[in-house]
């Protein structure tokens, strides 16, 4: 699987090349064209299930140096439709083959006309039947590809004969003197390739929200103590780290980063113990502005209090992202906090149920504004432990709506949470249940939304869904299962306070279809927590 991330991998960089961008440039300029889709595009990518969510140059570069593949089709097909827009693959054939390298069907009727047709090109489509679409195994490669399987071949034979007579033609068992100069460029070439990888928003999304990978160094902040003939009982626990510790590392406005994307401009100044943001040209979503913050590590069974002070000469507001950003990254904290022109101070509680070394911390800025927004006094405190017992029952492996127990004390992928409308809210988990806090509501049920894609339903299957769900006041929760051509579920329900409530859903699927299943709760106050989601066929006897 390695060698087939290195290829497919290889190839994207060779096609992102061949825009004559980089990195970041290419990230910035896919970004700009999603956020100017009209509304007739828009549909027509949503008809053949495109996700034209952005793409974070972070998740552009693990993507090249083939440490992962994307995890869905729609994906797949986002990449190839960027790099048709921005002039990197150039034929239906460079893009069948390259989705052939992992596996994936030919590009369908559907797909090849609204990415290729639909912008002016006219490929020559090669002789595949699309009676099954998405069936990746009637898939016949293209002569090129079978002539790249030749060279590579030719090359592995020809490796094996300069091995196998080194001694005669290259002086292979002669030794080498290793000074220091050419010690240091076999250390260098032994280093991996460097990346250039600015900060950036994550894909949640959202899908996908985007990912930063600045490195944190955390100043000592232990003096050494002298060893004594005491031994430590064996039943004593270990010491926690000091709270001031993690205050000093996130407080260190040196170790932070900033970036922003999209038509997003910001400047940075740090001075008098103060981060501040100049921003000179406002966003379309918050992520486009980021400070951000890596590799802060966050205990288990811990109550934390992020607290900090945001003066600013804008009103908007400032969302909070704690997350891992790895593969199967998990989201802590997403918290949506009010700005108003003037000094600000703000408190986030939230309970992290596993340890992690490797967390992210974000400020995002976008659509705040244009004007000066400075941070001071940033502090984390534990301030409490969490009962190790307190783990709600798994649901089902069989659920087609993955991991809705929440038992990692995060909103886990495939989960995203979407906010649309100026609002604020913060999402947690505690006790195991998913907590949206609404502070400031947005207009409209549909704003806040908790979610996740692809889940796939079969023609004339019958279906139930359950979960838990709990709020401080009464509130209106809209329950929807849909895709763009079809509608499996739409329910709304009030939610009345004081207790748990148990919900249950059944319903038949009348196509196979692959919906977006997600519970809506915006425009309205109060606190909401969703535990034991589960999407069961059911089985008749």
């Amino acid at each position: 699987m390695g060698n087939q991330n290195e290829v497919w991998g290889a190839q994207l960089k060779k096609f992102r090349m061949t825009t004559g961008l980089s990195q970041a440039k290419f990230s910035e300029e896919l970004s700009l064209k999603i956020a100017n889709l009209d509304a007739s595009k828009k549909e027509s990518l949503e008809k053949i299930g495109l996700s034209y969510d952005f793409l974070d140059n972070t998740e552009l570069s693990r993507y090249e140096n083939g440490k992962r593949l994307p995890r869905y089709r729609s994906r797949y097909i986002f990449l190839i439709w960027g790099l048709v827009e921005l002039g990197g693959i150039k034929s239906i054939e460079e893009a069948n083959d390259w989705l052939f390298l992992v596996d994936q069907s030919y590009l369908t009727e559907s797909e090849t006309e609204t990415i290729f047709i639909n912008n002016g090109i006219n490929p020559s489509i090669p002789t595949q039947s699309f009676s099954n679409e998405g069936n990746p195994k009637q898939i016949v490669p293209s002569n090129s590809l079978t002539l790249w399987g030749i060279g590579l071949g030719i090359l592995l034979l020809l490796l094996v004969f300069g091995f196998l007579f080194r001694g005669q033609f290259f002086g292979g068992d002669q030794p080498t003197a290793i000074t220091e100069s050419n010690n240091a460029n076999i250390q260098a070439k032994a280093e991996p390739e460097q990346v250039e990888v600015a900060p950036t928003a994550t894909e949640i999304p959202p899908t996908a929200i985007p990912t930063d990978t600045p490195t944190a160094t955390l100043s000592p902040t232990e003096t050494a103590v002298p060893a004594t003939p005491t031994e430590v009982p064996p039943t004593e626990e270990p010491q926690q780290e000091p709270a001031e510790s993690l205050t000093a590392l996130i407080s260190n406005f040196d170790n932070w980063k900033s970036n922003a994307s999209g038509e997003a401009v910001q400047n940075i100044e740090i001075k008098d113990g103060r981060m501040c943001s100049t921003i000179l040209k406002n966003s379309i979503y918050p992520w486009e502005l980021r400070l951000t913050l890596d590799q802060v590590p966050l205990d288990e069974l811990t109550a934390y209090e992020l607290s900090f002070k945001v003066e600013s000469d804008v009103e908007g507001s400032v969302t909070v992202s704690w997350a891992n950003d790895g593969e199967d990254g998990v989201g802590y904290l997403y918290s949506t906090q009010p700005l108003i022109a003037g000094i600000n101070e703000i408190k986030i509680p939230f309970t992290q149920t596993v340890a992690d070394p490797e967390t992210t911390l974000k400020f995002w800025l976008g659509r705040s504004g244009e004007g000066v927004v400075c941070f001071e006094e940033v502090a984390l405190n534990p301030i409490g432990t969490i009962d190790a017992t307190a783990v709600g029952e798994p649901v089902s492996a069989a659920s087609l709506i993955k991991k809705g127990d929440f038992s990692k004390g995060g909103l886990e992928r495939p989960w995203w949470m979407f906010e649309e409308g100026i609002g604020a809210f913060r999402i947690t988990v505690e006790d195991h249940q998913l907590c949206g806090q609404v502070i400031k509501p947005p207009p409209n049920l549909w704003d806040l939304t908790l979610g996740q894609h692809e889940i796939m339903m079969m023609p004339e299957g019958k279906y139930r869904l359950t979960f838990d769900v709990e709020t401080d006041r009464d509130m209106d929760l809209l329950v929807l299962l849909k895709s763009n051509i079809h509608t499996h579920l739409d329910e709304t329900t009030t939610i009345q306070t004081g207790s748990t409530q148990s919900l249950s859903y059944e319903f038949s699927s009348e196509i196979e279809d692959s919906a977006t299943f997600s519970l809506r709760f915006g425009g309205q106050d109060g606190k909401i927590c969703f535990d034991n989601i589960e999407l069961l066929p059911i089985v008749e006897q």
